[in-house]
């Protein structure tokens, strides 16, 4: 389950280990991530990565010593790198179809999201027992781990447990909130957002439908949330690529691609 990023010249492993601190000299690696390093990677005494938390943490340095079951890293430095998008987005997703579910969380990772909030409607078409639900989260957050490792990230989204639509659009504060639908034609997606942008934009909810769509009905009430209708053009678009979309330009506009 490792990744890795470009660092210092050269390709950086990177683990995820739990209860790491700044001041750490050594970290033990053990588990799925040293059976990974030891029979996947096939890493030596004295091989390059990096160990991080997921909550900010990443220290960089070399195995010391490999055991059976066990490998134990000299830490040599704290990576300090900024790689965390000065934008806090939350992505509230309706629940797609098997892949195009991963693909979703895998590329919202990677585009910097802290939250991925998974939704059902009555359109959403996997129905889920509690079984079921369960396998499916442990999915999504291994793909978003993966996602962490091999884009340089050292936070974790959150992927939180999936919800009914009507719990899932309440809260989220006086942030701008976003619900981009394919039968809103006077709101623009870039005027809407430049509208409510003039003193900058620190935090965001984006409100992307299932693959079946948001209701007119599902709109009412996310408007009554204090959601925005957008456009995000002529062509309607899937619900991974409306995702993905809606994200690349936030960041870019926003956030840290620009």
């Amino acid at each position: 389950m490792s990744g890795s990023v470009l660092y210092t010249g050269h390709l950086m492993r990177r683990f995820l280990v739990d209860g790491i601190s700044r001041g750490d000299r050594s970290v033990l690696i053990a588990g799925e991530e040293f059976c990974h390093l030891s029979k996947v990677l096939r890493l030596k005494l004295g091989d390059q990565l990096s160990v991080f938390d997921g909550k900010g943490i990443e220290l960089s340095g070399r195995i010391e010593s490999i055991r059976k079951d066990r490998a134990i890293i000299e830490i040599t430095c704290i990576k300090d790198t900024p790689s965390e998008s000065r934008l806090e987005i939350t992505l509230i997703q309706g629940i797609v179809k098997g892949r195009k579910m991963d693909i979703i969380v895998q590329k919202a990772t990677e585009l910097g999201v802290s939250v991925i909030q998974p939704f059902y409607t009555k359109r959403t078409i996997p129905r889920l027992d509690r079984g079921g639900e369960e396998k499916r989260l442990i999915r999504w957050r291994r793909v978003a781990i993966e996602a962490v490792k091999q884009c340089g990230r050292v936070m974790v989204p959150d992927i939180a447990r999936p919800l009914k639509y009507g719990e899932a659009i309440e809260g989220y504060g006086d942030c701008l909130k976003l619900v981009p639908w394919e039968m809103e034609r006077a709101a623009g997606f870039k005027g809407v957002v430049e509208e409510n942008a003039s003193e900058g934009i620190e935090r965001l909810t984006v409100l992307i439908g299932p693959e079946g769509g948001l209701s007119a009905e599902d709109v009412r009430e996310a408007c009554d949330k204090g959601f925005l209708p957008v456009s995000l053009g002529p062509r309607v678009l899937r619900a991974e690529t409306a995702a993905i979309a809606v994200l690349s330009i936030l960041q870019y506009e926003f956030g840290d691609m620009g």
